[in-house]
């Protein structure tokens, strides 16, 4: 029951194949986003973004977390730098202490934009 271009912007980003994926551009580009981008309020970013992080497999869920929510405080200061309780998990196994995050500043050093 679906639009159709929905469903064909959704196949698009959802393509297996990387290169064949739309990137971002190319998805708010797409018909089905017509009414919702708006060119002059979407910049693109001047550099990529760094998670190296991510390939770091011996990372559990919780130390991932954590990582993202430190790149998210570099960028917005007014969030609290350490990880609210309730985003950890009690899992077994995995770390539930909630310390501040450490993670690498942004090349401008604090952080934001």
């Amino acid at each position: 029951q679906a639009d159709a271009q929905c469903l064909d912007l959704m196949k698009r980003l959802l393509e297996f194949v990387p290169k064949k994926r739309y990137t971002v551009s190319q998805a708010l580009e797409h018909p089905y986003m017509e009414k919702l981008h708006d060119p002059q309020d979407e910049p693109e970013a001047v550099t990529r973004f760094n998670f190296a992080f991510e390939h770091n497999k011996s990372l559990s869920s919780d130390e991932c977390k954590r990582l993202l929510w430190g790149e998210a405080y570099n960028f917005h200061k007014h969030l609290d730098p350490v990880l609210p309780e309730a985003a950890v998990s009690s899992t077994p196994g995995e770390s539930n202490s909630s310390h501040p995050i450490s993670v690498h500043s942004s090349p401008e050093g604090e952080g934001s934009k």
